[in-house]
């Protein structure tokens, strides 16, 4: 089961449903960093109210209020079939890594907020 919040949702005069984020940071140097994980989150949300009300989301948008700038994207089959795939796939690693006992460790600069800090294994060595 998946729960999150949409920052906004709107349903146009034409019936197209949009789903747009609100960022507060920098826009992403599409050189360094593409904002793909970002229209990653919209996606799912696209999906779970594509489960729960049969509702097809047509658009996806970033808006970056520091910036006053607006960045979109078209949802399309594809798009969320590769989403409910991630997704899939993501359940059934966590699903066998319960099973098994073996998580793997991702450090990152995040480590230092995570609640599984104590006991990890990559910081109990």
């Amino acid at each position: 089961q998946l729960k999150g919040y949409i920052d906004r949702f709107i349903i146009g005069d034409d019936g197209n449903v949009i789903i747009s984020d609100y960022k507060t940071g920098a826009i992403p140097n599409p050189r360094f960093k593409s904002e793909d994980d970002k229209f990653f989150q919209l996606l799912v949300y696209a999906l779970m109210l594509q489960e729960a009300d049969q509702e097809e989301t047509s658009k996806l948008q970033l808006l970056y209020l520091k910036h006053s700038a607006n960045h979109e994207m078209t949802v399309t089959p594809v798009r969320l079939a590769v989403a409910r795939g991630v997704i899939v796939e993501t359940k059934e690693l966590i699903d066998k890594a319960c099973e098994t006992g073996e998580f793997s460790c991702n450090i990152s600069k995040l480590c230092d907020w995570c609640f599984h800090k104590s006991y990890c294994p990559a910081h109990t060595k």
